[in-house]
């Protein structure tokens, strides 16, 4: 699992060069949603879930030069806030890692 949550971390604190590779990385914290981590993993992925938070105006505008975000990721559910990134920077979206909850258009998921 490290290894995975060291993938992660790479891509949301390097510089946005690929949506592909963005999606990667979202891709591998879907993986990391649903997986049964050590205190220290989880420090380790909340670390990197704040740098994704702090980061969320840059990925909208990187998301946005590339196509439409809203659209992109409508599938996803709102527990994987992650794919909700540009949602996050519009204030659409709200997510609070210490309760590990989302708001979302009134409703709160747990994730």
């Amino acid at each position: 699992m490290k290894d995975d949550i060291e993938s992660y971390g790479v891509e949301v604190s390097d510089k946005l060069l690929s949506i592909f590779e963005t999606m990667e990385g979202f891709k591998i914290r879907d993986e990391l949603a649903g997986a049964k981590l050590t205190n220290e993993e989880a420090e380790m992925l909340s670390r990197h879930d704040a740098t994704l938070l702090r980061r969320a105006g840059e990925f909208e505008r990187f998301f946005s030069e590339n196509g439409d975000p809203e659209k992109i990721f409508s599938d996803k559910p709102p527990e994987n806030w992650w794919w909700h990134i540009a949602r996050i920077a519009s204030g659409k979206v709200s997510v609070d890692l210490a309760q590990r909850k989302v708001v979302y258009e009134g409703q709160t998921y747990k994730y």
